[in-house]
């Protein structure tokens, strides 16, 4: 599953899409490339495609700006 990141904080909080109408059940970790570097931890909205909130890794927060507009994955994603 392919997620962009919509909005970051500098606390770490992001607002993410998905391109799957499908909700997330329970916590997925996100990858860019092999890197851990958010999670998804829940769904907050559903129209025609729900809204996410997650929270980058620790590591990931000095540089939060660059992820905006950023795709990360899961590990279940098709490659």
């Amino acid at each position: 599953m392919l997620f962009r990141v919509l909005r970051a904080t500098s606390d770490g909080a992001l607002l993410l899409s998905s391109d799957s109408a499908q909700p997330v059940d329970g916590r997925a970790k996100l990858f860019d490339g092999r890197k851990e570097v958010a999670t998804v931890l829940e769904t907050i909205g559903r129209v025609d495609r729900p809204l996410f909130v997650g929270r980058l890794a620790e590591a990931a927060r000095k540089g939060y700006l660059r992820f905006e507009g950023m795709e990360l994955e899961t590990r279940d994603a098709p490659r």
